[in-house]
C-alpha cells in the first residue's frame, strides 16, 4: 500500500476504535488514557468533564482497551509523525494548512485536508477519504467520527504536498472504491463493455478489470491490470475520472448509437442520476 493508502485506513482504523477527542491528544491509547489523563490535558475542567462522559461511554460499550485519544491535529500527526516520521515535528491544525496548496471545493479528492478558520488561521482540520467523507477528531463530545464534507463548515480546502502526487495521478485499480472508479465504470458501459452482476457501484472488483481488460484489447491500449490517464482519454474523459465527464460520455453515446427505446430510456436514467451525483446540468 502507499503512503496515502495507509494514512486512509489507519483514519478508518480510529472511526472503527471509537477514539475519542482530548485536547493535545495524539496518540495515547487503551489504557494509558484515564480520568486523571484527560483533566491533566484539558485546560477547563468543563472540557474535562465532556471528554470524559464521552470517553466513558465508550468504554462502557467495550472499546476501551482499544480506542485512541487526539485533536484534530493530532489524529493526522500521530501517524504522519510517531509513526511514519514524514514530519520530524509537530504540527498543529494551522501549520498543516501551510504545508498545502489551496484548492477549490469541486477540486476536492481522496487524500486532501479540509479546514475551519478563525480570520486567515486555521483552527480545525479534516482528513478527506472516500466519496468525499471527511474523518475528523470533531470534538469532546463526538470524537473521531466521519461525515460528508458538505455536511460541515469547511472554509479551507488544501492539497498536501506529501500526497499531492498521489492525488494527481491517475490510476485505478482493483480494490480502489469511490466515484472515480464508478466514473470509470459509466465510461466502459457507454462503450460497449457490460457490467451486467454490479453495475456502476463505485467498487473496482473483477467484473470491472475483465471490462477494462476487453477494452484495452480490443484497443490496442498497454494490458496492465489498471486504469491510467492513457485509458482516461481513451474512453472520452477530458482529464482524470470524472462523474462529470462520464455523464458526457453517456450522452455522446446516446445521441451517436442508435438504440431501441427501451434502451434509451435507461440510459436517460443513469445520466440524470450520474449528473445528480455529479452535481452537473446534464439531464434530460
Amino acid at each position: 500500500m502507499s503512503l496515502l493508502d495507509d494514512f486512509i485506513a489507519y483514519l478508518y482504523s480510529e472511526v472503527e476504535n471509537h477514539s475519542i477527542y482530548v485536547w493535545g491528544g495524539q496518540g495515547k491509547r487503551g489504557g494509558e488514557v484515564t480520568k486523571e489523563w484527560i483533566e491533566q490535558r484539558e485546560n477547563d475542567p468543563r472540557n474535562a468533564q465532556r471528554a470524559i462522559k464521552y470517553w466513558k461511554k465508550q468504554c462502557e460499550s467495550g472499546y476501551g482497551d482499544r480506542l485512541g485519544a487526539f485533536d484534530c491535529s493530532g489524529l493526522g500527526m500521530y501517524f504522519l509523525q510517531n509513526v511514519k516520521g514524514v514530519y520530524a515535528c509537530d504540527l498543529n491544525a494551522n501549520s498543516m494548512k501551510g504545508k498545502c496548496r489551496q484548492i477549490t471545493r469541486n477540486e476536492l479528492k481522496r487524500g486532501d485536508w479540509v479546514f475551519m478558520l478563525s480570520g486567515a488561521r486555521a483552527t480545525h482540520i479534516g482528513y478527506v477519504v472516500d466519496d468525499l467523507y471527511v474523518i475528523e477528531a470533531r470534538g469532546r463530545d463526538h470524537g473521531v467520527c466521519i461525515s460528508h464534507v458538505d455536511s460541515r463548515p469547511w472554509q479551507f480546502f488544501g492539497r498536501p504536498e506529501i500526497f499531492k502526487e498521489e492525488i494527481e495521478t491517475v490510476m485505478l485499480k482493483k480494490g480502489d472504491k469511490g466515484n472515480a472508479v464508478r466514473a470509470l465504470q459509466y465510461a466502459l458501459m457507454a462503450n460497449g463493455y457490460s457490467l451486467p452482476k454490479y453495475g456502476a457501484d463505485g467498487s473496482f472488483g473483477r467484473e470491472t478489470l475483465d471490462a477494462l481488460t476487453a477494452y484495452k484489447k480490443d484497443h490496442s491500449l498497454p494490458a496492465e491490470e489498471f486504469a491510467d490517464s492513457r485509458d482516461a482519454s481513451a474512453l472520452g474523459f477530458k482529464a482524470g475520472f470524472e462523474l462529470a465527464d462520464a455523464a458526457s460520455i453517456l450522452l455522446k453515446h446516446l445521441i451517436d448509437a442508435r438504440r431501441d427505446s427501451e434502451e434509451q430510456a435507461i440510459i436517460i436514467q443513469e445520466i440524470n442520476k450520474l449528473s445528480s451525483l455529479a452535481g452537473t446540468t446534464n439531464t434530460l
